[in-house]
């Protein structure tokens, strides 16, 4: 995947278009590692998780 991704300021973007086998691989790519409940990272502009979101529905 050598040249695909750089990173930007506090970002790593993919410059061209990369098909991943999986969305788990998409997410531990972009993490930087293996991600168990890829929900926790992603968060609303109040920095809940969307993990926390549907569990305190």
């Amino acid at each position: 995947m050598d040249g695909v991704a750089e990173v930007a300021g506090e970002r790593f973007v993919l410059k061209q278009d990369y098909l991943f086998a999986g969305p788990q691989q998409a997410v531990d790519l972009m993490n930087g590692g293996h991600v168990r409940d890829p929900r926790k990272l992603w968060r609303d502009a109040n920095g809940t998780s969307l993990h926390d979101l549907q569990t305190n529905e």
